[in-house]
C-alpha cells in the first residue's frame, strides 16, 4: 500500500508502534529510489510506553531503518495500563488518572 501511495505522490507517512506500519513504511521509502529528504515521517509513543520513552523511541527509530524520524509524538497524553481498546471504553485498560505516574509532563 505504501508503494502505491509513494507512486501517487505521497511524501508524509503517519506511523505508530500500535499501527504496526513502521517497518513497512521504511521499506517502501528505501525501495522507492526517492531521497529520504523528500519524505516526512511521523511516529508515536505508545500509550503503555510512557515509562520507557527513550527505549520506545529507539525501537520506533530502528523499525523503519531510515536515517531519521521527523516527528515523534505522544500518541495519547496520558499513560495507560496497556493499549486502550476503544470498543471497550469502560475496560480496566483505560488511561491512568492525570495525577498517577508517569504523568504526561514526566513523559
Amino acid at each position: 500500500m505504501c508503494r502505491k501511495a509513494i507512486k501517487a505522490g505521497y511524501r508524509h507517512f503517519d506511523t505508530a508502534t500500535g499501527y504496526g506500519n513502521e517497518q513497512q513504511v521504511g521499506d517502501s521509502i528505501r525501495d522507492s529510489g526517492i531521497p529520504r529528504s523528500e519524505f516526512y515521517i511521523t511516529t508515536k509513543l505508545a500509550n503503555g510506553d510512557h515509562h520507557r520513552v527513550r527505549e520506545a523511541f529507539e525501537e520506533s527509530f530502528t523499525r523503519p531503518n531510515v536515517q531519521y524520524i521527523d516527528l515523534f509524538l505522544l500518541h495519547w497524553p496520558q499513560t495507560s495500563t496497556g493499549d486502550i481498546d476503544f470498543s471497550q471504553i469502560n475496560a480496566s485498560n483505560m488511561a491512568l488518572p492525570p495525577d498517577e505516574h508517569p504523568t504526561f509532563v514526566e513523559t
